[in-house]
């Protein structure tokens, strides 16, 4: 038996020092430790020195638990931890186990205070959370180096994934001309003629937006598009709910989706993208989504611009604010955007096209290794 907390915290004062949370396997093992004055606060520190689980007693729902390991004699933790030490229990694996959402909600339930923001938790009520693990240290120590593989490779894939947005990110700075410009920052080789400003309007077939079905059961033959289907980072759409063909065809034949339309969120959330495939097809959308149709142009080219900083500018200077703030299809049309020439267009989009679709692989990646490891901590910690 025993009990436990767990996350994974890099302080920045000391980057070269890993602070993991572990568990606390048995109240009779409890340590306790010196107090001491802290140099630069009166409240009481706790002197720590080794390898030293820290459980923050406030909000455990936050999972602030450290795994302290340290060789200096002067190391101080605050009061609000609470400490515990142990050499007979793989600290390692005791940490995995917290991973699951189940262990937090108990400690949650374990934890008193006059409100949700000042619950705290004991060391009484702490040790009252019980979980089962195997008592060789053989297999502690095999659970654990499995479960930390795992969690490499997570954070692998997670520097990957934050490298591919910060690199968006920088070149939709740099490769679009700064508002009153007409030369971006960053140029491909052979293009070097100056951008002209077209209306949104006046490169779209149609720009219009949905309607709220008449019958809201989210059954039938149609997928349904709303807002919360669209992932702003990868741009694919992943609708929920559906509608009846009948609809689709009558009442809501104005926002009938093609493949290739741009969604464009203008109510509440402002400015999420996504790109209509033929796959979701047939499909329709409500009156938060703008449906915009590209005439004239490269397609990827307008996407990105639509995610770029000059309409988030916009749309900081352009809602209304009432229930809730949102943009009209007039202010839609209005917004100009910097036009290339189509070959540059072309280059433009193709760039961004490739970072979108890294930033999907990784996160494809990313979430695969995470329900991995969710289902290992279900079935080995039952």
């Amino acid at each position: 038996m025993g009990s436990l907390l767990k996350e994974t915290v890099y302080p920045s004062k000391h980057p070269d020092k890993l602070y993991h949370e572990y568990s606390m396997p048995n109240y009779d093992n409890w340590k306790t430790p010196k107090v001491v004055k802290g140099n630069s606060m009166l409240s009481n520190r706790i002197k720590i020195k080794g390898n030293v689980l820290l459980v923050n007693k406030l909000n455990v729902h936050q999972r602030r638990i450290w795994n302290v390991q340290t060789s200096f004699e002067d190391s101080v933790a605050s009061g609000e931890f609470l400490p515990y030490i142990s050499e007979e229990v793989n600290l390692e694996m005791l940490s995995q186990v917290l991973l699951s959402d189940s262990s937090t909600l108990d400690l949650i339930s374990l934890s008193s205070g006059s409100s949700n923001s000042q619950k705290r938790i004991t060391p009484e009520e702490f040790m009252k959370y019980n979980v089962m693990f195997p008592t060789d240290i053989k297999e502690q120590n095999m659970i654990a180096k499995l479960l930390n593989s795992i969690d490499k490779h997570i954070s692998l894939h997670q520097r990957k994934l934050d490298n591919v947005k910060m690199l968006k990110k920088s070149l939709l700075q740099k490769l679009f001309p700064k508002d009153g410009e007409k030369i971006p920052e960053l140029r491909f080789p052979g293009f070097t003629d100056a951008w002209e400003q077209r209306k949104l309007g006046e490169i779209t077939s149609l720009i219009t937006k949905g309607t709220t079905p008449k019958k809201q059961s989210w059954a039938g033959e149609v997928n349904f598009v709303k807002v919360e289907n669209i992932n702003e980072e990868t741009n694919r759409i992943y609708p929920s709910a559906r509608i009846s063909l009948e609809e689709h065809q009558t009442y809501l034949k104005r926002s009938q989706l093609q493949d290739g339309d741009i969604l464009f969120s203008i109510a509440g959330t402002l400015g999420r993208i996504g790109v209509v495939n033929s796959q979701i097809l047939p499909a329709n959308t409500n009156q938060a989504v703008a449906i915009v149709r590209v005439r004239e142009g490269n397609l990827n080219y307008i996407k990105t611009v639509l995610q770029g900083n000059a309409i988030r500018d916009y749309i900081r200077q352009n809602p209304t604010v009432g229930a809730q703030p949102n943009l009209s299809l007039s202010q839609i049309s209005e917004f100009k955007i910097g036009v290339p020439s189509l070959e540059e267009q072309v280059v433009i989009g193709d760039v961004f096209r490739h970072l979108t679709h890294f930033i999907s692989l990784h996160q494809r990646k990313l979430d695969h290794l995470k329900e991995l490891k969710k289902g290992l901590l279900q079935q080995m910690f039952v």
